[in-house]
């Protein structure tokens, strides 16, 4: 039960960080949000179809989920801090790859470009 608690407390304020730091960069410039131009190159999104709101939440979501994933498990293991810190590095690895290639491919299928669009 305590590292449930203890991974629902990172995740909020995790996602409440970077939520108001992304809101914050939308309400000041839209068009040079660094993680907007990172998903559009990396996934082929069409510019015209991309929420930027929808994306930078799903985002600050996803971030969440990762550092109180990584958060909770090392605690729960337990170790000395040398290898606290290889664990942690290991599981935020993975974890940043498979969560962010599932997200990729969803806003693809969602947002991406139609080959079809380009040959008109």
């Amino acid at each position: 039960m305590f590292y449930f608690l203890l991974f629902i407390i990172v995740f909020l304020v995790i996602y409440l960080v970077f939520h108001l730091v992304f809101e914050d960069a939308l309400r000041r410039d839209k068009k040079n949000i660094k993680e907007i131009e990172i998903a559009k190159k990396l996934f082929d999104l069409d510019e015209k179809k991309i929420d930027n709101k929808k994306l930078l939440n799903d985002v600050s979501l996803i971030n969440a989920f990762i550092v109180a994933v990584t958060f909770t498990i090392v605690d729960f293991i337990g170790l000395e801090k040398v290898y606290w810190l290889v664990v942690a590095l290991a599981i935020i690895v993975a974890l940043i790859y498979s969560c962010y290639s599932i997200y990729g491919k969803i806003l693809h299928k969602k947002w991406g470009k139609d080959k079809n669009d380009e040959e008109l």
